[in-house]
């Protein structure tokens, strides 16, 4: 089986919005390519082998993006911004960029109560998160189960709350709705009842 992997985040879900300024060229692993290695799996599953970042000259099992995608990030601001925008523009798989993207918002959702401000950045990190899974769903579909069974994908219920809490109830009816072929949607019938108030109160 040929590895399906990608040079950046943008090759899957085309351009969005830097979340900070850094220059690909100089992030060791953004040139990195995988080979196959010489053995499979016993079930004829080709494996594919990545050079390490950190070690120079050994070979990882891991994309670039999944070297870093595991490393516990501090609660600091500008250091997650700085940090995921790197990863997201070395190479890896689709699952890679997914577990990337949720290391990096629920790092921050941890600490948003002591720092409002954050909220803007997890809302961009989580909407990265639902257009990289809505392009590419067997990102975060269970290994051997059905086709409509996935992980569980928390960029849904983070967008939500959000929504929610600061009195969005359109963009909280969609997230919602988007998260339905996933699995991951609330009761919506609520919700709807909510808006369409909401809306009958402010026609003219």
């Amino acid at each position: 089986m040929t590895l399906e992997w990608y040079e950046t985040l943008a090759d899957i879900i085309g351009a969005y919005e830097p979340l900070a300024d850094v220059d690909r060229s100089r992030l060791r692993g953004a040139d990195f390519r995988p080979r196959p290695s010489e053995w499979t799996m016993p079930d004829g599953t080709e494996v594919w082998r990545w050079d390490s970042i950190s070690q120079p000259g050994v070979e990882e099992g891991q994309s670039p993006v999944s070297q870093r995608a595991y490393d516990p990030l501090p609660e600091d601001l500008e250091h997650v911004r700085r940090t995921i925008s790197e990863t997201l523009l070395l190479p890896g798989e689709a699952s890679d960029y997914h577990f990337a993207l949720l290391g990096a918002y629920d790092a921050l959702w941890r600490i948003r109560r002591q720092h409002p401000s954050i909220s803007d950045l997890i809302e961009k990190l989580c909407l990265l998160d639902v257009r990289l899974v809505e392009a590419r769903p067997e990102a975060v579909r269970m290994p051997g189960a059905a086709r409509n069974a996935f992980v569980s994908i928390p960029a849904f219920q983070r967008l939500f709350s959000l929504y929610l809490d600061e009195g969005y109830l359109a963009e909280a009816l969609e997230i919602a709705e988007r998260a339905v072929p996933f699995g991951q949607s609330p009761d919506l019938t609520n919700l709807r009842e909510r808006l369409a108030v909401l809306l009958a109160e402010v026609a003219p």
